[in-house]
């Protein structure tokens, strides 16, 4: 699933670094500052320059109390942390899970009774990119397995004949009709090929793109169906296709646990 996949991914590394040279921005203002202090250097008293130096350790002895105070907070955060981090039964996660589903279904309601078009597409939009990352974890975790295990087979003893008809087997049972229509070109290219390790590993790159253009395509055919209701100002329709989409996260999460 390389093309969904890989921007989400992408988006996770760029949101981080973006964190991280966000932190490591310099203080121009204290650079600023130190260049005014050299630059009048050679003019300043003897009576200004113990100034100086008394507002230097002043600002010192200022920034090592600030960073004794953001060690103290630091402990204050570790000690919440470790507090949060304590286990919790099923049963709590349970309801706690629930209790979570019915927050979110609330807030669905008072949106579409207020007819706040924005706030339910942000809601619709984080449902339908968090059910199609579990849709697609499930789908994925099954597929890969069992793919895996024929590659394997293939490598070790089968031949190209056999491969060939197990792959399309296999093709057509996880890929839908349409897809399996538009590239089977691509099969028959791939199959012309002699030698059984190069025709497996196009094989795999070959179902592998398109079983991740089907979920990239199922996302955005969900996203544009509920906008489509949205712009048509069926709220009542678009309240039923999320409530829908919320109890399937709801039993994908109890079942990947």
């Amino acid at each position: 699933m390389k093309k969904f996949l890989t921007t989400l991914s992408s988006l996770t590394i760029l949101t981080t670094s973006f964190a991280i040279v966000s932190c490591k921005k310099p203080n121009n203002k204290v650079k600023v500052e130190e260049k005014n202090k050299e630059n009048s250097k050679n003019n300043i008293s003897d009576e200004k320059r113990e100034s100086t130096e008394t507002v230097t350790k002043t600002d010192s002895n200022s920034e090592q109390n600030s960073n004794n105070g953001l060690k103290d907070n630091d402990h204050n955060i570790q000690g919440d942390e470790s507090s949060v981090e304590k286990p919790i039964s099923k049963k709590e996660k349970e309801e706690k899970a629930e209790e979570f589903i019915n927050e979110i279904k609330n807030k669905i309601i008072i949106a579409i009774k207020e007819k706040n078009t924005d706030e339910i597409s942000k809601i619709a939009e984080s449902i339908t990119s968090k059910s199609i990352r579990l849709t697609s974890t499930s789908k994925i975790a099954k597929v890969s397995s069992e793919l895996n295990n024929k590659i394997e087979k293939w490598l070790k003893n089968a031949n190209i004949d056999q491969i060939q008809s197990e792959f399309l087997t296999f093709f057509n049972e996880n890929i839908s009709e349409q897809n399996v229509t538009k590239n089977i070109d691509k099969y028959k290219e791939i199959v012309k090929e002699k030698e059984k390790k190069t025709m497996v590993l196009k094989l795999q790159e070959l179902f592998n793109n398109i079983f991740g253009e089907e979920l990239e395509e199922e996302f955005y055919k969900n996203k544009n169906e509920i906008n489509n209701l949205l712009k048509e100002q069926k709220y009542e329709q678009v309240k039923e296709r999320l409530f829908g989409l919320i109890d399937q996260i709801s039993v994908l999460e109890k079942s990947l646990k």
